[in-house]
């Protein structure tokens, strides 16, 4: 979940009180300090609804602040600038995957996909006896989904770590965006790599690459 925060910016006094006027939300203080020299006070909060899901668009209308028991003026400033990302979904297909496990790993990919923001990039690999380029980097979502249902059991071997590292050179040299990572959906069993696993995440630690795992078992 995406933290949207925001600032308001007003003279700072010694009594001063602000609120959110809609009471289906809350508000959740993160910081709040006072600079001297444009005698400011800066506040930085959260706006959530009932359930804590964050509130994505506000407006100084939505927003409440007084002294001393008067309306005072204030600046509001949005700080929800995302990061893009070029992610690679690494996908075990090898025969220690049954099909119906295949099956779960590739909608919970469809998931990750639906959930892709503006600028976003995404490359799919498959891996078993050697690993398998099943989409380019690309912000096409219909593409990608076309791309998932291209993985494909096979092979007698789990080359995992050949997988993450061929991954990893890929990212670095393809991905256009500073922020990249590799998923690895797989029952976590290596078999037959031609590196170890020191080599793996050696090159992704030097690339500054973090790679995360979702396990699954038959």
């Amino acid at each position: 979940m995406k933290k949207i925060l925001f600032i308001i910016i007003m003279l700072a006094f010694p009594v001063l009180l602000f609120s959110i006027t809609n009471p289906a939300v809350k508000l959740k203080i993160t910081k709040a300090y006072y600079k001297p020299g444009n005698k400011s006070v800066y506040v930085i909060f959260s706006v959530l609804s009932g359930k804590n899901i964050i509130v994505r668009k506000i407006s100084k209308h939505d927003i409440s602040a007084e002294l001393n028991g008067n309306p005072v003026d204030f600046s509001l400033t949005g700080l929800n600038k995302q990061t893009s990302i070029s992610l690679l979904l690494l996908v075990d297909a090898s025969g220690s995957i049954n099909e119906k496990t295949l099956l779960k790993i590739e909608k919970k990919v469809g998931v990750i996909l639906s959930g892709m923001n503006r600028g976003d990039e995404v490359s799919l690999f498959s891996f078993n006896d050697f690993p398998m380029r099943l989409q380019n980097l690309t912000r096409d979502k219909k593409q990608l989904m076309r791309a998932i249902f291209r993985i494909g059991r096979a092979g007698k071997l789990s080359r995992l770590y050949n997988a993450i590292y061929r991954g990893v050179k890929y990212l670095q040299r393809k991905s256009s965006n500073k922020k990249k990572a590799i998923v690895i959906f797989s029952d976590g069993k290596e078999e037959g790599s031609t590196i170890d696993i020191n080599a793996a995440t050696g090159i992704a630690r030097k690339y500054n690459i973090p790679i995360y795992s979702i396990g699954y078992s038959n």
